[in-house]
């Protein structure tokens, strides 16, 4: 009897001393994403979260998954986590308008640009997330000098030039918008978009 009491002394040391921690299974979740194993890191951050509410990055990095799933509420709301416990954490309201903006609450994703920018970030993708929700809501001449930023920051994304290119065509300024148009065909040569474009304003 007290050979079995002892192996299973044992057996229950070694599992405790075998038990992942939070920060491991963060990890573990972290090294998935690299291996594009996108639902089985989500697990692990659940596990994660589980065993630690309080950590801003396990939300953050799930927030970041969820995006890439497509499951853009779910991003949210991790996002309104990160930014409760963090409210400076400026990549949470960029993650939050990127979503937002993919569910077309165009307005809240512009405020959530805005607090970005009044961080002094001098992200190329928060002006143009904020350019292009202006210009789903017809804001296009407010839109433009977002895209301007955009294109200052990199000058290579052809869908600055795009997005840049329909404001001005919208506007009646159509050599404009061709000019863009064609920019953003020569830095991409298989931007379906810009093609198009081109062909209705020249025929």
């Amino acid at each position: 009897m007290k050979k079995v009491i002892y192996v299973l002394i044992i057996l229950f040391a070694f599992q405790i001393g075998y038990t992942q921690t939070a920060d491991q299974y963060f990890e573990s979740g972290n090294a998935k994403v690299d291996k594009g194993q996108n639902q089985e890191a989500i697990e692990d951050y659940n596990k994660a979260i589980e065993l630690d509410s309080k950590q801003s990055d396990f939300y953050h990095n799930r927030a970041y998954v969820y995006g890439i799933l497509g499951k853009n509420q779910e991003a949210i709301n991790d996002c309104n986590v990160v930014i409760e416990i963090n409210p400076k954490e400026y990549s949470a309201y960029t993650m939050r308008a990127i979503s937002k903006t993919a569910l077309g609450k165009y307005q809240e994703a512009i405020n959530d640009c805005n607090k970005v920018i009044e961080f002094g970030t001098k992200k190329h993708k928060v002006y143009f997330s904020r350019g292009y929700c202006k210009s789903m809501l017809e804001m296009y001449q407010s839109a433009i000098p977002d895209f301007d930023k955009a294109i200052d920051i990199n000058s290579n994304d052809s869908n600055s030039y795009l997005e840049r290119g329909y404001c001005k065509e919208k506007l009646g300024n159509r050599q404009e918008a061709l000019i863009d148009y064609r920019k953003a065909l020569d830095l991409n040569p298989n931007n379906k978009a810009a093609i198009d474009n081109i062909n209705r304003i020249t025929r």
